[in-house]
């Protein structure tokens, strides 16, 4: 359990979660009113959605591990 909580830790889940809420409100209340006829790809927004935040995941991933030795350093 301590494993899957570290995890989320690491990835920030917060701002994961805020990602995709933002993405969410601006595909159905800008983008969708502004081209209401491309409503017709309902499987490529969640996909892109997903994408988006396991890139961002990993990119917060990536950056503790590189300001692991530069945290160590100021200790």
């Amino acid at each position: 359990m301590k494993i899957v909580i570290g995890f989320f830790r690491l990835v920030r889940w917060p701002n994961l979660v805020f990602i995709g809420l933002t993405q969410l409100l601006f595909e159905y209340c800008i983008y969708e009113r502004i081209f209401p006829e491309s409503s017709t790809e309902q499987v490529q927004f969640p996909l892109i959605m997903l994408a988006s935040i396991i890139i961002a995941a990993a990119g917060y991933i990536i950056n503790d591990y590189f300001d692991l030795d530069l945290s160590l350093i100021h200790i």
